[in-house]
């Protein structure tokens, strides 16, 4: 689904034209020399990739649409502010949100969404959001039901996680800012998908690394941590 939102604005001036069309520039316009006008256009964007595939499952579609609800809604409360109307615009407000399908079984699914958004500033911003389904038993997984013991398997995991980000990172890894952001509670693990063979974990930017270093995912072989897991992922 794609919601494209234009706002128009024309500004009048009795200034010269040169001089008109200097202020338009200046305020982020398009200079219509033929009319002599100035039209600022502030364009809002939201793009959803929705799991349609999935959307006969009745959990599937209920956690799904109250994430994209709730996310989009959020979105637009804050781009369509007055106060962020003002002059020079700050134009191409985005919303997007993306997903990639991971099985490990016919019933238990992991859908990934990364979503990034603009709404001024430098850069835009990007987080991730995971849900996976046990479509037998209709409900969603969170980390501490893919282990017998959470805490025992983090203790396992983490130095796995750590190594292999300073790793991938190279020059630009922070040992401290990873071990924060590989610390030995649940909520920094909670973005996952799991296969048959891997359990995969996603970093957002600035969980384990500076936003130059972009989002990260690390991906443990289940043969690693076979002792650690709860059924069915034990094997």
């Amino acid at each position: 689904m794609r919601i494209l939102i234009v706002i128009i604005a024309s500004l009048i001036c009795v200034i010269t034209a040169s001089a008109q069309e200097d202020v338009c520039y200046e305020k982020g316009g398009a200079w219509n020399s033929d009319e002599s006008t100035c039209l600022i256009s502030h364009a809002i964007t939201v793009e959803v990739d929705y799991p349609i595939t999935l959307a006969h499952h009745p959990i599937v579609e209920q956690t799904v649409d109250a994430f994209i609800n709730e996310t989009r809604g959020q979105f637009l409360a804050g781009v369509t502010a007055p106060e962020m109307f003002t002059f020079p615009t700050a134009a191409g407000f985005f919303l997007s949100i993306a997903y990639d399908e991971y099985r490990f079984s016919e019933d238990i699914i992991s859908l990934v969404f990364t979503v990034s958004d603009y709404t001024g500033g430098a850069h835009p911003n990007s987080y991730y959001r995971t849900f996976t389904f046990d479509l037998a038993q209709t409900r969603v997984l969170i980390v501490d039901d893919l282990f017998v013991n959470t805490a025992d398997a983090l203790a396992v995991i983490s130095p796995i996680v750590q190594q292999d980000l300073l790793a991938r990172l190279g020059d630009m890894s922070d040992a401290t800012w990873i071990e924060q952001g590989t610390g030995l509670i649940p909520e920094n693990y909670q973005n996952f998908a799991i296969t048959p063979d891997e359990l995969i974990l996603f970093f957002p930017p600035y969980q384990v690394a500076a936003y130059a270093a972009g989002p990260q995912e690390v991906a443990i072989p289940l043969s690693q941590i076979r002792s650690a897991l709860a059924a069915p992922f034990s094997g």
